[in-house]
């Protein structure tokens, strides 16, 4: 299966492409940083496989997790790439992991034998870039909040495919959930403990399932979270 950024490219102009480019491959083990706060990037980076987190560390060096990164998200897109002052986030491989690197000044020249490929995948990766500014604007509008409810009701119509989805799967922990609402490990297991015994939420696992929507307008704005990358 092709990354999504080839979209609207063929196989075959695909792989021209990359090898005109000079791309390459490299495996990550879970743990492992696919790229580390500060780093200098030469290359573009594409998640092949697996799955990662995007986290950020502060002046006090306390650890934030931003998002998840996988196969179908503009993450894997849009924040493994050069940047003049060193990457502002790293990456850390949540499962075995691949990426494909494409040196970004080989990228930004002409390619006489697959112009037309290169041309789109640019186009392609722009309109990832794009999409990542909207998710990057609700996960301010999420720790805007005051009160942990609402931004854990965020973070749920974040994970909906459809406004009539009520079974929510989420790629993060208890550890890692709190850590992406700002909050401590305990006081988000607390209200997650309340919502359920008010009834609104049942939770198996990472599993969520809405039983009240009634009281969860929130939940019917458009999903951004699980957005996939779409370029038509």
């Amino acid at each position: 299966m092709l990354h999504p950024v080839f979209q609207g490219i063929s196989q075959e102009e695909v792989w021209l492409l990359l090898e005109e480019l000079g791309a390459y491959s490299r495996e990550y083990e879970k743990g492992e940083y696919l790229l580390l706060q500060g780093d200098q990037l030469a290359a573009l980076g594409l998640l092949l496989s697996g799955q990662a987190f995007v986290e950020k560390e502060d002046v006090f060096g306390k650890n934030f997790l931003h998002l998840e990164l996988r196969l179908d998200s503009p993450w894997g897109v849009s924040f493994l790439y050069p940047a003049p002052k060193g990457s502002d986030v790293s990456c850390r491989a949540a499962r075995h992991t691949r990426l494909l690197f494409i040196p970004w000044e080989r990228l930004l020249l002409p390619v006489s034998s697959c112009e037309r490929a290169r041309q789109k995948l640019m186009e392609n990766f722009w309109a990832a870039a794009v999409l990542k500014n909207r998710i990057v604007m609700e996960k301010l509008n999420i720790l805007s909040r005051k009160s942990l409810r609402e931004r854990i009701w965020l973070y749920l119509r974040g994970l909906m495919k459809t406004p009539e989805d009520i079974k929510l799967f989420s790629p993060l922990n208890r550890t890692e959930l709190s850590r992406f609402l700002g909050v401590n490990r305990s006081a988000l297991c607390r209200e997650l403990s309340r919502m359920e015994g008010e009834g609104l939420l049942q939770i198996e696992k990472n599993t969520y399932t809405v039983l009240r929507l009634e009281k969860t307008a929130l939940l019917r704005s458009p999903p951004l979270f699980s957005e996939a990358m779409r370029f038509e």
